[in-house]
């Protein structure tokens, strides 16, 4: 049986079991096509320096795999000292690309995908997990369209992420799971927060808001619930990635307002447990959102008035959405194990 050399630069640790879990379920997906594992990743310890020191030297001595074997290489970009050593060998390598890797803008930046380029062969494989992404790995790095191959980072585990029962029927929920930080949208959360009577008067129902507490803007907006008194912003503590279905089984509508997303698995597990999304429209979200069927889309920069009405909309046809539909048929596990079980054999 063929091993799959797994490396990434972050990876679930006993003290940080929620950090890169995104890497655990690929990694577990190229398990599941019946190939062996062997991981090559930073497991945080909380002493960054000598975590990463450690690891920059693991890749700077490790024996490389014989031919035949499969080197599989995420947030390559961070990955220095591996570049380093790609730039004299010759093998076959699938190359995993996620969120602002390729973005970075600086001198250092733009000299490390110059060497980036160098160790690209025409037989790699590059994994986007968006079509959206894609166009950027194609620009940013010069592959050619024929070597990308687009899949959503693992897909939705539809047995984790189970269709929500929702039994309050008197009262709206709407939940904000990404951090409260600016690039997730925590102006738009705002906006909403301020002006929920108003919603309230429209929908005719009383309306809680749910959020989770993290991000770097989460303290003080937090410490200004607190300061009101308010009970109708509910703020749970942060909670491991396998149990986020508890949240959305909380809520009728999930708001996605990042500035800028590579796929955004957040929506697609929302989508998973039946919970329709608003999202901005706009780098891979047109991809999951589709009007009518798995939520609505606001313009990139909405006025409160757009999203007030998106979220009335909503709500008045939220029965006509089929979102865990759309994601079984397109973003389940089960159909990611079998492509990349194709792309693997590729290899043989």
């Amino acid at each position: 049986m063929k091993t799959v050399f797994f490396f990434n630069n972050i990876f679930p640790s006993e003290k940080y079991p929620d950090e890169g879990t995104y890497a655990e379920t690929i990694s577990n997906v190229i398990k599941d096509t019946g190939y062996n594992v062997e991981y090559h990743v930073l497991r945080k310890t909380g002493h960054k320096w000598l975590d990463y020191s450690k690891y920059y030297m693991h890749l700077l001595i490790m024996v490389l795999p014989c031919k035949g074997e499969i080197l599989y290489i995420n947030h390559y970009s961070m990955l220095l000292p591996l570049i380093f050593r790609l730039l004299f060998i010759n093998e076959r390598v699938i190359f995993h690309w996620h969120g602002e890797e390729l973005l970075r803008q600086g001198l250092l930046f733009r000299v490390i995908r110059f060497l980036i380029r160098k160790t690209f062969s025409k037989r790699d494989i590059h994994i986007s997990p968006s079509f959206y992404y894609s166009k950027v790995i194609k620009s940013v790095l010069c592959v050619p369209e024929s070597q990308i191959v687009v899949s959503p980072s693992g897909g939705v585990d539809l047995f984790s992420f189970n269709e929500r029962i929702l039994t309050d029927s008197c009262n709206i929920h709407l939940g904000f799971p990404a951090a409260l930080n600016k690039h997730k949208g925590i102006d738009y959360l705002r906006m909403i927060v301020d002006n929920k009577m108003h919603l309230e008067k429209k929908i005719g129902k009383k309306v809680y808001i749910h959020v989770i507490n993290y991000g770097e803007d989460s303290s003080s907006f937090i410490n200004i619930i607190n300061s009101t008194c308010r009970n109708d912003i509910i703020v749970s503590d942060k909670v491991s990635h396998s149990q986020m279905s508890d949240f959305y089984s909380k809520i009728h509508l999930t708001l996605f307002f990042s500035k800028r997303e590579s796929l955004g698995l957040t929506v697609l597990e929302s989508m998973a447990c039946g919970v329709p999304v608003i999202a901005r429209d706009n780098t891979s979200m047109p991809e999951l959102i589709i009007p009518n069927v798995t939520g609505e889309l606001v313009s990139n920069m909405p006025e409160y008035k757009e999203i007030e009405e998106k979220i009335i909309y909503v709500l008045s046809h939220i029965s006509n959405y089929r979102t865990r539909d759309y994601v079984k048929q397109k973003y389940s596990r089960n159909i990611v194990v079998e492509q990349y079980r194709e792309i693997l054999n590729t290899f043989q």
